[in-house]
Formats: structure tokens, C-alpha cells, sequence
């Protein structure tokens, strides 16, 4: 079909009150949209923004619009804006423009008024949301119904005014009920901070502040200690319960369970976000790919005196001196990392509003390269890939949903080696993680500037031959990333190879009981057996652990690694069992997770 044609036939459908989305081919299409809770922005009738790409194409677009309607240009002669008649839509026929060869981007011209902040009085207390760049993320989105972030905590006080409205039915794991009042006011607290009401004139705003929160109550305790079997209930039953966003505000680091549970979740496309402790110190537990750890800062982007830090640390995030709900109505200041981890999921939640179809490893990624870097230049273990830009994040996600061009360089982190030691084999591993917000289109990996190897998807997973560097001797290893749009990152890790140094971990499985068995006594057997398969490189392990429910019940210090548990111990319902593998140089190693019903 000829393009002056189509062009013609679209002026007229939107003459008469249609506006169709045209593309190259004639075809008629859905258009791609922000979410319609987004915040709405007036445009000027009969102006349009448009910008020719340097071409043929461009002449010809440039010389039709011409013949029809008046244009002037912006301090260069791709630039236009264009005067249409009032009674065309500018939103469609900006669409229109956009499907013709030779036109880089075209839109209405919009007023823009300086970004409204929320009219809630204790707004100007909260630091923490100017210093995510949170008004920036509302300029696209305040959140949408539709998106459902779920606080596994000790309940959430629904009277509170600016909770009252936010709230969809949740669950009591303890109680098997629907009974989700507070038995401490933390679950209030972490509520308040992801996802408060709004411009609602009383009280604070949360991140998410359009969004919906799913109570979800895992202790009877006044304390608000929960059982890590509560914690992994109450995430399965949100995520079957249609929650996007998973917030975890006890830190759960470690736990082979909840490890279990946040594969779950990742599994049915939700995102899992936890509170990485307050122990004030360093934790060596490994990172996992399905959980997004976050550390705190303070309002001078320090870490935080109590955050803990680690290799398990995915970003940081204010928590100190948080003002948000507390129970019966008022508000209280808080600090801690459980007040960290909100500010990420309600962040997650304003991303998957503006772009519900947003896979649960997409948005990690774009966390990750919206961070502001702090700390060591790239990542680290205080903070991270960096401490949250819920603007940029949000941003992001709306170039990405519109196929803006992409000038966001990956982000990069060594997972192996942890230290700066590696050993003396022929395969010594070396793992990188690479994330994008669009697509990582290769890793390189060098060491003293000699390539070791290249690879074009993950998992970045290389072997270095390392028997030919002398026992002590200290070397460099660079990992470049690249996306498709040829932005590059680039990371550096020194290292010393030491003899005998092994961090290579076991490989471990657990072969019976089969995965979904129900189990129970046969022929007056008290227990149910338990067989692993389980080696090392080294040729010997140190033992071999099972847990049920993230609870260590047994072990088993030699081989074939068989154990049982007694059908006492086993409360009627679902259950996880895991096992872990240590070797002699205490590389630990987790199996498959496999469910029982009992």
C-alpha cells in the first residue's frame, strides 16, 4: 500500500473521531502503553513535537508533512514542531508519525508544570524518598491497583488512614485464617514504607503509593520472630495468590528454605526482595540469583552503622530515620534494613505498573543499572551494584516499554572467586553475573590483559588455567560487558594464586523422595529415607546436611549419604527438604529442593 495513502487514511479515520495506530505495512495495531494509573499529562491542541533520522527516508517524511500542514524548527533542521488542526487528536497523529520510515520519535507538546510532590504533611520528612529520586518515578507512574505487593510480616494495623485503602485480603500462615491484625507493629511499619497512601492529605506517602498491599501475617509472637517455615508458607500462598512483589523484611540470608521459597516465587514471574540484617558486620553467605538483598544508608549515603554487608548484597537503600505508619493511626521513625527492603519492592511495584509485562529477572536487572554507584567504583559488598534510584529505575522501564534507544552500559559483579585468592589447577572458575535493562550481548574475560575466554549469554561462567603462575603471585582479572548497543562495562578483580587453594564447590542431589511424593508409613516404617548423591573435586566431603523446612535435622558424614527422618517430626502438610554439601575446604554447596506431603 502506498505510504502517502496510508498516511491520508489515518488523518481522515482521527478527522472522525478514530485513531488507529498504523505500521509499516498498513497494518492496524494495539499501541503500547504506560499503564492508564500513570499520571496524565496535557498536551498543547495542535502541536506536535517531531525528529527525522539523517536519511532518504526522513526527506520524504519531512516533505509530506510539509505539503500539509505548517512547521518550524527547534535549532536544527530535524527538529520540528509541528501546527496541526485543533480538532486532530496530537496523541494519535504523533502515533502516526512515529511508524513512518525516516522518523526518529515524534509526541505532543506537553505543559509541563515543575514535579508535584505529594500534599502529605510528613512528606518533608521523608529524606529517603527525594534521595531515590522517588518524585521523578511518580512523573510516570503513582502506582497502579493492579499490582500487588505482599509484606510477609508480623500483620498490618487496617485502620490506620493511610493504610485503610491500600489493603487486599491476606493470609495468617500461624492461625490458617484470614486474621492479619498486627501482633507487633514492624508488619505496620514495613507497610507504611513501601506502599502508604498519597496525596491523600494526611500522614506520610509511600513509594508505591497507588499500588495494593497483601497482609500477610507469619507470627503469633509479641516479638514478631517468625518459624522460616511460616516465612516460605506465607510467600507461597501470596505468590498463588496473585502478589507480583514479595517483601521480606527479616533477614533470611543463608536459609536454604526461603532460598526455596524465592525460586518459588521467580518461578511465577514475582519479585522477592529482603532486608539484609542488622548484624553490623560482614556475612559470607553466597548471592542468590532469586532473592534481592538490600543493605542501608544513611541521609548522607553513608552505609548505615548496623546494616550487615556480604557477597549475598544486591543494592542499599535508605534506612535510618524512616517516617511511616505505626499502629493505632500515628507515625513513628524507624530505622533499619527491614525499612531498606520496601523501598526496593515498592519500587518494583511502580516499575511492573508501568509495564505490567516486566519478567521478574528483568526488573532485578534494571534495578541494578539504575543504581547510583557508592562505596568501591562498581559493585561491592556494602552496597551493592548501588543504592536505589527509584527514578531512574522507573525511567527505565518506560524506555524500555517504548524502545527508546538504549545508552545504559550493563553492570557487572565477580560471584566467583568471593576473595581475592584463587587456586593453582588447569580449570580454576571464574563466575560473573552481567545484567542490562535491555540484553547483555557478550562477556569477555582477561587476565594481565590476556583473554581468557568469551561468551555470548549467560550463565558467565569461565574456567582459567592458572598452573603455570608461580604459588604468591598477584595478577589482575578484567571482565568486559557489552550490550547491543555496544555500551560496555568493565570491572577489575586483583588476585593472588595460592597452592592448594580450592573454592570449587561440591556437586549435590537429592535422588529420592521424588519431588511432589506424599509420604507416610509403609509397613510400620517410622521414618522416611532420604538418598543423596553428593561428590567433590577434592574426592572427599567434610558432610552432607538435611534440612526440613530450613531446619538442620540430620547429617551424614560418608558416603552413599543416606538419612532419614523420623514421621514424628513431620507436622501433616507441605514440606521442603534440602540438602547441603561441605567440602574439606568448607565450599558449601545446595541440592535440589524437594517437596513432601505428608
Amino acid at each position: 500500500m502506498n505510504k502517502r495513502f496510508i498516511v491520508a487514511l489515518a488523518l481522515t479515520a482521527m478527522l472522525v473521531g478514530c485513531s488507529p495506530l498504523f505500521t509499516g505495512d498498513g497494518r492496524v495495531t494495539a499501541s503500547a502503553q504506560l499503564n492508564t494509573q500513570s499520571k496524565p499529562r496535557r498536551f498543547i491542541p495542535g502541536r506536535v513535537i517531531v525528529k527525522y533520522h539523517n536519511d532518504a527516508a526522513a526527506e520524504d517524511a519531512q516533505a509530506f508533512v510539509a505539503m500539509h500542514l505548517r512547521a518550524r524548527h527547534l535549532n536544527s533542521a530535524r527538529l520540528q514542531v509541528i501546527d496541526i488542526p485543533t480538532d486532530i487528536n496530537a496523541t494519535a497523529y504523533a502515533r502516526l508519525l512515529r511508524q513512518m520510515p525516516g522518523v526518529e520519535f515524534a509526541e505532543p507538546d506537553y505543559w509541563l508544570a515543575p514535579a508535584d510532590l505529594p500534599n502529605d504533611p510528613l512528606f518533608a520528612s521523608e529524606w529517603h524518598l527525594a534521595m531515590i529520586n522517588a518524585p521523578a518515578a511518580w512523573n510516570i507512574t503513582n502506582g497502579s491497583a493492579a499490582i500487588i505487593l505482599a509484606v510477609c510480616d508480623t500483620g498490618v494495623d487496617a485502620t490506620h488512614p493511610d493504610l485503610a485503602s491500600q489493603l487486599v485480603p491476606g493470609w495468617n500462615v500461624i492461625d490458617n485464617n484470614s486474621d492479619t491484625s498486627p501482633v507487633n507493629p514492624h508488619g505496620t511499619w514495613v507497610a507504611g514504607t513501601a506502599a502508604a497512601a498519597g496525596n491523600n492529605g494526611v500522614g506520610v506517602a509511600g513509594v508505591a503509593m497507588n499500588c495494593r498491599i497483601m497482609p500477610m501475617r507469619v507470627t503469633s509472637r509479641s516479638d514478631g520472630v517468625a518459624a522460616t517455615s511460616d516465612i516460605v508458607a506465607a510467600t507461597i500462598w501470596a505468590v498463588d495468590h496473585g502478589a507480583r512483589v514479595i517483601n521480606l523484611s527479616y533477614a533470611g540470608s543463608g536459609s536454604a528454605a526461603i532460598a526455596d521459597a524465592a525460586q518459588y516465587a521467580r518461578s511465577k514471574n514475582a519479585v522477592f526482595v529482603m532486608a539484609a540484617g542488622n548484624d553490623a558486620g560482614y556475612v559470607a553467605t553466597a548471592d542468590d540469583p532469586n532473592v534481592i538483598a538490600v543493605s542501608a544508608t544513611t541521609p548522607v549515603d553513608g552505609l548505615a552503622s548496623f546494616t550487615s554487608t556480604g557477597p549475598y548484597v544486591d543494592l542499599a537503600a535508605p534506612g535510618q530515620t524512616i517516617w511511616t505508619t505505626g499502629l493505632q493511626g500515628v507515625y513513628e521513625s524507624v530505622s533499619g534494613t527491614s525499612f531498606s527492603a520496601p523501598l526496593v519492592a515498592g519500587t518494583v511495584a511502580l516499575m511492573l505498573s508501568a509495564y505490567p509485562q516486566l519478567s521478574a529477572a528483568q526488573a532485578e536487572a534494571l534495578l541494578k543499572v539504575a543504581a547510583d554507584d557508592r562505596g568501591a567504583t562498581g559493585y561491592d559488598t556494602g552496597y551493592g551494584f548501588g543504592r536505589l534510584n527509584a527514578g531512574r529505575a522507573v525511567e527505565l522501564t518506560q524506555a524500555r516499554l517504548f524502545g527508546a534507544a538504549d545508552v545504559t552500559p550493563p553492570a557487572l559483579r565477580f560471584l566467583v572467586p568471593r576473595v581475592g585468592v584463587v587456586g593453582q589447577t588447569a580449570g580454576e572458575p571464574v563466575r560473573l553475573e552481567a545484567v542490562d535493562d535491555r540484553q547483555v550481548a557478550k562477556v569477555t574475560l582477561y587476565a594481565d590483559d590476556q583473554m581468557v575466554g568469551q561468551l555470548n549469554s549467560a550463565p558467565f561462567n569461565f574456567t582459567w588455567n592458572t598452573t603455570r603462575l608461580a604459588n604468591g603471585t598477584q595478577h589482575v582479572l578484567r571482565a568486559v560487558a557489552r550490550d547491543k548497543a555496544n555500551n560496555q562495562a568493565t570491572l577489575e578483580l586483583p588476585v593472588v594464586v595460592q597452592s592448594g587453594y580450592d573454592i570449587t564447590p561440591p556437586v549435590i542431589e537429592i535422588t529420592s523422595p521424588a519431588d511432589g511424593s506424599q509420604i507416610k508409613a509403609n509397613g510400620g516404617n517410622p521414618s522416611l529415607r532420604v538418598s543423596v548423591n553428593a561428590s567433590d573435586n577434592s574426592g572427599r566431603l567434610l558432610s552432607v546436611e538435611l534440612y526440613l523446612d530450613g531446619v538442620l535435622v540430620t547429617s551424614s558424614v560418608s558416603s552413599p549419604y543416606t538419612m532419614y527422618v523420623a514421621l514424628d517430626q513431620i507436622a501433616p502438610g507441605r514440606h521442603t527438604l534440602v540438602c547441603l554439601a561441605y567440602d574439606q575446604s568448607f565450599n558449601t554447596a545446595r541440592s535440589n529442593a524437594v517437596t513432601v506431603i505428608r
